[in-house]
Order: C-alpha cells, then sequence, then structure tokens
C-alpha cells in the first residue's frame, strides 16, 4: 500500500487507500538497503525523503515520474517529484 520494491525500483504509495487521505510513515524499509519517509495530503505526496544504509544505486517512483540516485552510505536524500 506504502511502497512496493520488488520491481528494481522502489514505487511510492502504489496502492494508498482511498480512507488514509492525510498521513505520514517514518522508516519503512525497502529493498537495496534504503529507508523511506513520507508523507501525503489529500492523497498525494508532499515530502519524501530516502536514507542510503548500503550506498546502492536506486530508482524511486511516484505516479509517472522517476528519480534515478547514485548514493553514498549513510546520506539521506529528499525526494523531489
Amino acid at each position: 500500500m506504502l511502497i512496493q520494491s520488488h520491481t528494481g525500483e522502489i514505487i511510492l504509495l502504489p496502492a494508498l487507500p482511498s480512507s488514509w487521505n492525510d498521513g505520514e510513515v517514518n522508516g519503512l524499509l525497502a529493498r537495496g538497503g534504503f529507508e523511506l519517509n513520507m508523507k501525503w495530503e489529500k492523497g498525494k505526496l508532499i515530502k519524501a525523503s530516502l536514507y542510503s544504509k548500503s550506498g546502492n544505486k536506486v530508482k524511486v517512483r511516484y505516479g509517472d515520474k522517476v528519480l534515478e540516485l547514485e548514493t553514498i552510505k549513510g546520506e539521506m536524500y529528499s525526494l523531489e517529484f
């Protein structure tokens, strides 16, 4: 519902329930050694950050937008869609 990470990329809010109109989550773990924080309002992502635990490359998708990042282990990245 909040993230999906089994297709070679991390997808944000792929199946957000309509009853969760506003919300925030911190510390979601995704494949590849990443930790995510997100905030959404009216069903739309308004803020997201990614912490790299491994320094791996990552693709992050929200809707039809994709970010590709070369990460450094221990760094936090603000995701702008």
